[in-house]
């Protein structure tokens, strides 16, 4: 064998060597294009059913979790207690309110016996004090805000 033939033939085989390591490569990737997604996670379960009663001076609001929430929802973290404020003379139906957080309720310590989840809150008898719950998540994932309470001095009653 001729020095130009054993040349050639190494040539042959680094190049095939080249070819073999480049189909590796290929056959080791997934073959999907495109960045990585994070895995789906269970956003936390909605607060429901909330309800506003005036009791001591104060206001109580109580919400649930909807039934069979452990088939579609994650177990909250907690929940945000969010309030909006507004004075009598200015209020109006359809007018945009300003929901400002008002108190963060743990999961465990806000709860009762029978799964209901309560937070107190002063009077005003000057204002018109709207009230709705979102739901935290273990990862900072928030469920979407319940439906609003609204607490009318002149009607004086929790709608």
């Amino acid at each position: 064998m001729t020095p130009g033939h054993q040349r050639t033939i190494f040539i042959v085989w680094k190049t095939a060597a080249l070819v073999a390591a480049i189909l590796m490569l290929f056959a080791a990737s997934c073959g999907k294009k495109g960045p990585p997604t994070p895995p789906k996670t269970l956003s936390p379960a909605p607060a429901v059913d909330l309800a506003l009663v005036q009791q001591d001076g104060g206001l109580l609001l109580t919400w649930h979790l909807p039934e069979g929430w452990q088939a579609d929802y994650a177990r909250p973290a907690g929940f945000i207690v969010e309030r909006a404020l507004t004075p009598k003379e200015l209020d109006c139906q359809g007018c945009p309110v300003r929901f400002e957080q008002a108190a963060q309720v743990d999961f465990q310590e806000g709860r009762s016996r029978i799964d209901v989840w309560r937070f107190t809150d002063a009077l005003r008898p000057d204002m018109v004090q709207r009230y709705r719950v979102i739901s935290l998540g273990e990862k900072g994932a928030k469920s979407r805000p319940s439906e609003t309470k609204t607490f009318d001095p002149e009607s004086d009653s929790g709608s």
